[in-house]
């Protein structure tokens, strides 16, 4: 194996493959799927990845993500695999991933990984979060205290912060880091499930929600809609195919960015994951 550094645009490449892999296993069976986040932008935007975005990211309904997951595995594919805390013991997310197992990704962030990744596209579950949007606010803000205490024992303070401060949060957090990030991932998973996804007229990404809110409500705004916003979804051209996305995206793009046309200032328009990859001799990345 050698360890290199790629461009953005050859991990474009190999995640675009991902995603196009995922998309044929939905559509054989008949599970919804749509673009989110960045990879949203770049569909309407640039009908393709965002020039410098490194990543993939998709929303999955509860019942189709369950299904995905017997699907990916009758599918047995020779490289593209789920990783998931229903399909590896050892997997310390709520966020499941498809990677690309040919490849093994080195990350450099503070998450306790204790699985090898490949690189990877990113799926997040759409639970359901009630009747009314008290109903989903109250919901979400309690799923939401969970998730916190998932993210601080899965984290390793020592890549985060100077020896001293990390010792201070080690004193600070002992009892969450006994607990473990395992009970508070199940914990996660009960509270998440407690409305049916078909049942709410709101959904929420509650398993893995955005972080990037200014305060409570925006975090709501930016991670719970209406179901209305999602629907059987429309198509646009994302690279050299089309890709399903929220029927209301225009409305979800404007929560989430503002005003999601204009180009962020050019000293924002970098990657946001610091990794290198590992090839195994024989592969080359230009035609993968």
């Amino acid at each position: 194996m050698n360890e290199v550094c790629v461009s953005v645009q050859q991990m474009q490449n190999i995640e675009y493959n991902i995603l196009k892999f995922i998309k044929g296993v939905c559509e054989k069976n008949n599970l919804h799927y749509y673009l989110a986040y960045g990879t949203l932008i770049g569909a309407v935007r640039h009908n393709g990845f965002i020039p410098w975005d490194d990543d993939i990211d998709i929303l999955m309904p509860r019942n189709d993500y369950e299904e995905f997951v017997k699907a990916v595995e009758a599918e047995n594919h020779p490289y593209y695999k789920l990783v998931s805390k229903e399909t590896e013991e050892n997997f310390t997310a709520p966020l499941p991933k498809v990677i690309d197992s040919r490849i093994e990704l080195v990350q450099n962030y503070s998450f306790i990984e204790k699985v090898i990744l490949g690189p990877y596209v990113d799926l997040f579950i759409l639970d359901g979060c009630g009747e009314s949007e008290e109903q989903a606010s109250n919901h979400f803000e309690t799923c939401y205290k969970v998730f916190k205490k998932w993210l601080i024992a899965d984290t390793d303070f020592f890549k985060t912060a100077n020896r001293f401060t990390a010792l201070l949060k080690r004193i600070l957090y002992f009892p969450i880091k006994k607990k473990g990030y395992e009970s508070f991932l199940h914990d996660l998973s009960t509270e998440c499930t407690v409305y049916s996804y078909e049942q709410s007229s709101y959904v929420g990404t509650l398993m893995f929600p955005s972080t990037n809110g200014n305060n409570k409500k925006s975090e709501f705004l930016g991670n719970v809609w209406s179901k209305k916003y999602f629907g059987e979804g429309v198509e646009l051209a994302f690279g050299d195919e089309k890709f399903t996305v929220p029927v209301s995206y225009k409305e979800m793009l404007s929560t989430w960015y503002g005003n999601f046309m204009e180009l962020p200032p050019e000293e924002q328009q970098l990657p946001h994951h610091k990794y290198t990859l590992r090839i195994p001799d024989g592969l080359d990345l230009e035609n993968i």
